[in-house]
């Protein structure tokens, strides 16, 4: 499978990695005269990104995540891959790359994107979830509605 990327770069996902993880691409066979290409609104730095930890997951036990995470503390139940993941993205990269696993029935990665949100945001006032985002802007009662809005959303989902 090939994505097109908003910075007009194809990156490959290779077949062993959509029948591994993807719950809808999971039936792909190899075959080198029908390509499905993806065209996503996702820089290829972080396509490059999920294609390389899938690749490195491929050798690996994926990691069983409880719903709730107990203490808050997600390392504990991930493999040292999923780990070294985690502590190389941004929020915002979690933000989009929860998007492309969705996108592709990445389930693992979604669950992953999501239940680190969870424990990053757990238990944070509006200020410090606005100051872990790295967003400026002015504050309002609106905006706190908003964020709120969207942090029950994660939660909910997780």
């Amino acid at each position: 499978m090939i994505i097109n990327t908003l910075d007009d770069k194809q990156v490959n996902i290779p077949v062993p990695i959509l029948q591994k993880f993807s719950k809808t691409n999971s039936q792909i066979q190899e075959n080198s005269r029908n390509k499905t290409i993806f065209n996503f609104k996702v820089e290829s730095v972080i396509v490059i990104k999920v294609v390389d930890f899938l690749q490195k997951l491929l050798t690996s036990e994926i990691s069983i995540i409880p719903k709730p995470v107990p203490n808050g503390k997600i390392e504990t139940y991930l493999n040292e891959i999923e780990c070294n993941f985690l502590k190389s993205i941004t929020p915002i990269e979690r933000q989009t790359i929860l998007k492309l696993a969705d996108d592709l029935g990445l389930e693992h990665l979604s669950n992953l994107m999501l239940a680190s949100f969870a424990c990053e945001f757990v238990g944070c006032t509006t200020q410090e979830f606005l100051k872990k985002c790295n967003i400026n802007v002015e504050y309002t009662p609106e905006l706190e509605k908003e964020i709120q809005k969207q942090f029950d959303t994660i939660i909910k989902r997780n």
